[in-house]
């Protein structure tokens, strides 16, 4: 058996694939939107409406078929005949949903037992790992956010909603960022606005990590990101915020 060896040199460097988490209503819809790439987002969660009037494709559930539906959709997303170069996975909460519900379903049951939760997380990790093994189009999955209580009833730390106590933790080990989208006011009075902030470099209060070493904080502006992984000054790089 012959082998053939490849370069480091023909890899894409922005053929990464994203985890995106933050509160609802943070923005992630919108900033998905706003991404220059050809586009789609897969409105799992109904929130598509934050788009509205943007330049963006995107496909919906509108009879609720569920599970069944979407795990078609992801089907042609991976091997279909289309020229996408990026999907938006919107999002991996409400999917988690959609399949616990088949699970539910295929098991007969009306109220989820351990074992349907059990069958719920292999699915979602052969689903991940579909998506992020493969070099054909960039995935983004967005992701709500919740947090971890100690004893006390006290925030130790801010995680994506996925299922599973240890699942969370795992995210890192499936995809090549991980980032985490907050909102901050700036100036004051009739000066006052709004930024969103991309945090991607984790603490121990906050799950993020970036393979392209992006800087700990980063505008939500495809300009600026773009710029930075195209091996540009990230201070030079303007764009919309």
């Amino acid at each position: 058996m012959k082998f053939k060896p490849k370069k480091g040199t023909e890899v894409a460097k922005e053929l990464w694939h994203t985890l995106l988490y933050g509160v609802s209503g943070c923005g992630k819809t919108r900033f998905a939107a706003a991404c220059p790439k050809r586009s789609l987002i897969l409105d799992i969660d109904h929130g598509i409406q934050s788009a509205a009037g943007m330049d963006v494709d995107f496909l919906t559930d509108d009879n609720e078929k569920g599970w069944p539906y979407w795990q078609k959709v992801l089907e042609w997303v991976l091997t279909g005949d289309h020229d996408y170069e990026e999907v938006f996975l919107d999002s991996f909460s409400a999917l988690s949903d959609e399949v616990l519900k088949e699970v539910m379903k295929t098991n007969n049951r009306s109220v989820p037992a351990q074992k349907d939760y059990g069958d719920q997380i292999r699915i979602l990790q052969r689903i991940i790992d579909r998506l992020t093994l493969q070099r054909r189009v960039r995935i983004t999955v967005l992701a709500h956010e919740t947090v971890r209580l100690n004893e006390e009833g006290q925030v130790i730390k801010y995680i994506p909603l996925v299922i599973g106590r240890k699942f969370p933790d795992d995210v890192p080990r499936f995809f090549d960022e991980v980032w985490r989208m907050i909102v901050r006011s700036k100036g004051t009075g009739a000066k006052a606005r709004k930024e969103r902030i991309l945090l991607t470099q984790g603490t121990s209060m906050f799950l993020a990590e970036s393979r392209l070493d992006l800087p700990a904080e980063v505008p939500a502006d495809w300009n600026v990101i773009y710029g930075y992984t195209k091996g540009g000054d990230i201070d030079e790089v303007k764009g919309e915020k």
